[in-house]
């Protein structure tokens, strides 16, 4: 049965920790051992002890315990090549990366998508019942006031856009989570590269993934394909899995590493020139920790654009729908008591 998880924060606090006290020459038993009285992690870290005394590898023992998949990555490379201190150091920082963005993100979205729901329910109502009652009462004038026509027709073209979007959202909610469980990566990432939007972010994601593990391997002095190998044989149902077996099949068919990543569509154009300008496996090593590091920079800069472009453009989509259903209502009202 597996165990409850911590939550991430907790699992990214206790294995920062945790580092430190690795670089302050503890062991990773008594290290441990001094965490042992943090009230949160306690039953955690006392199963962790066991578990090690018994022989169990710590990438296995984390797995177990549900932390997250990018931190079980982390520490599995990082006992090939027995940098753990560092693994855990660059895991801690990914996650808090991607943690610090989502919440960016929610902060952003959570007030436009409240008013955005709020909004699209008065539109249901306006389209329902007032704006049929104004055609109806419009309807014995010798000629509807052209003002009325053309908000109507706007805040209907809205309306039905909002309509759209939504719809379309939950079709690829539900066919995400139907498809999730039934297709093969394989055919899960053809899905995504026939998208251009998805295929340029996987393609991102694929590439900061392989190089950090790539490079963290070379780092041991291990050959190409023994890097490949070492990624097939860990989390078999991952993109990264596929992509290095792949590769793999083209390497011992003659091919070199960067033929084959040249190759393959799998990564973007930056990674593979590295390949492409380099053959010493160190020289790649230095490049491809260099690219992570830029390449999760300039991730991080595209996410928060895209979080500052979204809540102005809701908020601009509300402000012109209310000035629209103004006009729409109260104007021709006004114009109709003029004339009586």
């Amino acid at each position: 049965m597996k165990k409850r998880r911590l939550s991430i924060h907790d699992q990214t606090l206790l294995l920062e920790k945790l580092a430190e006290l690795l670089e302050q020459g503890y062991s990773i038993l008594d290290a441990l051992n001094l965490l042992k009285w943090q009230n949160n992690w306690g039953s955690t870290i006392t199963i962790i002890m066991n578990r090690l005394e018994y022989g169990q590898s710590f990438d296995q023992i984390l797995a177990q315990l549900n932390f997250d998949r990018q931190i079980v990555s982390f520490i599995y490379f990082a006992l090939q090549h027995g940098n753990l201190t560092d693994a855990i150091k660059r895991s801690v920082q990914l996650i808090n990366i991607q943690i610090n963005l989502m919440n960016k993100f929610k902060q952003a979205i959570r007030y436009p998508l409240i008013l955005l729901i709020s909004f699209f329910i008065i539109l249901f109502f306006i389209d329902l019942y007032v704006y049929p009652a104004f055609l109806q009462l419009y309807a014995t004038q010798a000629q509807p006031s052209s003002l009325l026509m053309i908000s109507i027709n706007l805040v209907k073209l809205i309306f039905s856009g909002l309509k759209l979007i939504l719809s379309f959202s939950v079709i690829i909610l539900i066919s995400f989570m139907i498809l999730k469980y039934r297709l093969t990566i394989k055919h899960k990432l053809k899905l995504i590269q026939s998208f251009r939007l998805s295929s340029w972010i996987a393609k991102k994601l694929n590439s900061l993934t392989f190089a950090i593990h790539l490079s963290s391997l070379l780092g041991a002095n291990l050959s190409f394909k023994d890097c490949l190998l070492l990624m097939v044989d860990h989390n078999h149902e991952t993109f990264i899995s596929y992509i290095c077996s792949e590769l793999l099949i083209d390497v011992s068919q003659g091919k070199s590493l960067p033929i084959a990543i040249k190759d393959r569509d799998f990564f973007d154009q930056q990674l593979i020139s590295i390949f492409e300008n380099h053959a010493n496996s160190l020289t790649i090593k230095r490049d491809l920790s260099t690219y992570a590091s830029l390449i999760l920079e300039q991730i991080q800069i595209r996410i928060l654009k895209l979080i500052k472009i979204i809540q102005p453009s809701i908020l601009l989509l509300i402000g012109i729908s209310v000035i629209l259903i103004y006009l729409s209502i109260l104007l021709p009202m006004l114009q109709l008591i003029q004339t009586i």
